[in-house]
This record gives structure tokens, sequence and C-alpha cells, in this order.
């Protein structure tokens, strides 16, 4: 898994071997979700940390309905 992370050049997100995991865990993610992330920042007028860059591309992810609608119901997990 860092093979393949190891491979991406962002220079938003300096990966480390955590970050490096959530990001492998987002299936859906696509280049729009780091536009939007990138377009956040910029009217925000801040500087995203590696870590806080990360939350917004897994809430990005998260709004996905393809995301959405893979929730297992029930008491699994």
């Amino acid at each position: 898994m860092h093979q393949r992370c190891s491979n991406i050049r962002l220079r938003a997100l300096c990966l480390t071997p955590e970050l490096c995991t959530r990001l492998a865990r987002l299936e859906q993610l696509c280049p729009g979700d780091f536009a939007a992330v990138k377009r956040q920042v910029d009217i925000l007028a801040a500087e995203f940390s590696s870590a806080e860059f990360m939350d917004q591309l897994e809430a990005e992810h998260r709004i996905k309905p393809e995301v959405r609608e893979a929730r297992q119901m029930g008491f699994l997990q």
C-alpha cells in the first residue's frame, strides 16, 4: 500500500504512512475532490496541514452518493 502512495506526487499533501493508509481507503476519490479541497484552502486563505487536508478529502469522499449508499446496515461494520 505504501508503495502505491509513494508514487503520488502532491504538493499539498506530505504523505506519512498513516496518511497514505487513509488515502488508500478512499476508493471513490477523484481529481475533482482534490480540486474542491484546494478551492476551500484558497477561499479561506488558509494553509492546511497534511492531516487537515486529508480530513477535508475524507469529508468530500463521504458525501458522494456511491459512498453513502455502500454503507452496511444493521450492526455489521
